[in-house]
Order: C-alpha cells, then structure tokens, then sequence
C-alpha cells in the first residue's frame, strides 16, 4: 500500500531535515558561545570606530547610546539561528503536509494489495 511508500518519504524529508537543523543547532551554540564571550570585545571595537569616525571624545550621552546599540545588536545576531531553526522546521513540515494532501485517496471497500 501507500503507507510504506509515505513512511520512506517521510524518512527521506527528515534525513534532509535533520541534516539542516543540525547544522542550524551547531550555529546556535557557535553565535550563544561567540555573543557571550565577545560583548567586551565587541564594546570596544564599536566604541573605537565611533571615537575614530568621529573624532569628537565620549561622553556620557554618547556611551550609553552606544552601549545600548552594541546589546540591540547582539540580541538580533542571538537569536537569528532560532529562526533559520524554525523556517526550517515549517518549511518541511509544509512540504510533508502538501505531499500527504497530494496522494491518491484509497477506497476502502476495495480488497487489500
């Protein structure tokens, strides 16, 4: 019947998947791992651009607006990977659904193969 068919199409969409969303969890820990080391680091390269772009010194004001641009950044860049993770995981989900909604209905009066 249909039904080993599916679960070997199933099987192959989530080899795929699992393939993707492996990757997109090792990027995961690569951005957490890289965003909770790096935030000094970060700070004091931006402050740095600023200072040299400009050329005016910092002040209170100037600091803290660049502060809060540093974390508003490193948030975004944070959780980027979740929503490669979950594009992925609808996209397939989709995909499965669509194919399931595609195959040909069985009748079920009809004697088994």
């Amino acid at each position: 019947g249909w039904e080993g068919e599916y679960i070997k199409d199933i099987m192959a969409h989530r080899d795929v998947e699992t393939m993707v969303i492996e990757g997109l969890l090792r990027a995961i820990a690569f951005v957490i791992t890289v965003g909770n080391l790096s935030p000094l680091v970060f700070l004091v390269v931006v402050l740095g651009i600023s200072d040299a772009v400009d050329g005016e010194g910092l002040d209170a004001e100037r600091l803290y607006r660049i502060i809060g641009l540093v974390h508003v950044v490193r948030m975004a860049i944070r959780t980027l990977p979740t929503g490669w993770s979950s594009f992925a995981n609808l996209q397939y989900s989709v995909l499965r659904i669509q194919d399931f909604l595609c195959r040909e209905e069985n009748d079920p009066a009809a004697p088994p193969r």
